[in-house]
């Protein structure tokens, strides 16, 4: 069994990195929204890109980690939904995706929160 400690730098760097690479080239991320159909694709891109970052930098603090998660997973059902599903043929195809492993650590994350060496900790131990 890992502990709790090691499972929560697991998702942290790839989302704020997500976040950032989606800021930067936001027309690109536009495009792409705009090809899955999704409704209103300008905001949609900005709201996915700096959800991404600033969530994925709270999780890097381990601050807020079990609300910053919810959005996140929030995100990846849609990834699946409308990108990883129309690749897969079979449900197995959708559980043997990243975003469905993003799922997983982040409903990790909400139910045992960022483990002892967290700002969350800290401020939860600080306040008790």
């Amino acid at each position: 069994m890992v502990p709790s400690t090691l499972h929560s730098p697991l998702p942290r760097l790839d989302f704020r990195r997500s976040g950032w690479g989606k800021i930067t080239a936001i027309d690109t991320v536009v495009k792409f929204f705009q090809d899955l159909n999704l409704p209103l694709p300008i905001f949609q891109a900005h709201l996915v890109a700096y959800t991404e970052l600033i969530a994925g930098l709270l999780l890097i603090f381990g601050l807020f980690t079990r609300y910053a998660a919810i959005p996140l997973i929030v995100t990846m059902v849609v990834a699946i939904i409308k990108v990883a599903a129309r690749d897969v043929e079979q449900v197995s195809g959708i559980i043997a995706t990243s975003e469905f492993l993003y799922i997983t650590l982040m409903i990790w994350l909400v139910v045992k929160g960022a483990g002892e060496c967290s700002l969350d900790e800290y401020l939860r131990k600080k306040f008790r």
